[in-house]
């Protein structure tokens, strides 16, 4: 099945399936949140339907990018790639909702960088089971063609800003100046311990 976004016909017109589908960061709680993502959180993105009548059957697909970086695959052909960082929840019929992280070792979390999240989503009829494909108009400009049943397929596309984790950074260098520091100050009394039992 291509993965092409197409037209629903119904009897009240003809819609682009895209129409229907918002995505956008949440949090753990499945709400709208627009915060910078901070290096080792847990990336939530939230994908919706629009309509109770066009359901989300699957996340076909999911990638990550950043310019100048190989793109990071979190979903390939509706498979998690990596299900130790990442999992899907079903949230209800129009909803589902992708958790995973971003590796910092891949995706540079410099200030100002961001990250687009990138994708493809299978719709089905309400009530559907086992993804009861949908009506698509595929009328091409010439005039052939017309509504046939194929996999009514939307994309998703969002941005997400970055932040390092700077408190992480200074909790090391702080821990590593005080373990320098406790050193010394050992190796003082030692060296005064061993003046003493040498006069």
């Amino acid at each position: 099945i291509g993965l092409e976004e197409a037209a629903l016909t119904s009897a009240s017109g003809t819609a682009d399936v895209g129409d229907y589908v918002t995505a956008y960061k949440c949090n753990e709680d499945f709400v709208g949140d627009d915060s910078s993502l901070i290096v080792n959180d847990e990336l939530y993105i939230c994908i919706e339907s629009s309509s109770a009548e066009v359901e989300i059957y699957e996340v076909d697909s999911m990638t990550i990018k950043q310019a100048g970086i190989d793109d990071f695959v979190v979903i390939a052909n509706s498979t998690i790639v990596l299900s130790a960082i990442t999992e899907e929840t079903v949230v209800s019929p129009i909803m589902q909702v992708v958790m995973t992280r971003v590796p910092s070792n891949i995706i540079d979390f410099a200030p100002g960088n961001t990250i687009g999240i990138e994708g493809f989503v299978i719709m089905q009829l309400v009530g559907s089971t086992g993804g009861r494909m949908l009506q698509i108009d595929t009328n091409t400009a010439d005039g052939s063609g017309g509504p046939e049943a194929q996999a009514a397929v939307a994309s998703f596309n969002i941005k997400v800003a970055l932040q390092p984790d700077t408190s992480i950074d200074g909790a090391v260098v702080l821990n590593s100046a005080a373990s320098f520091a406790s050193s010394k100050s050992f190796v003082s009394f030692g060296m005064f311990v061993s003046a003493l039992a040498f006069w």
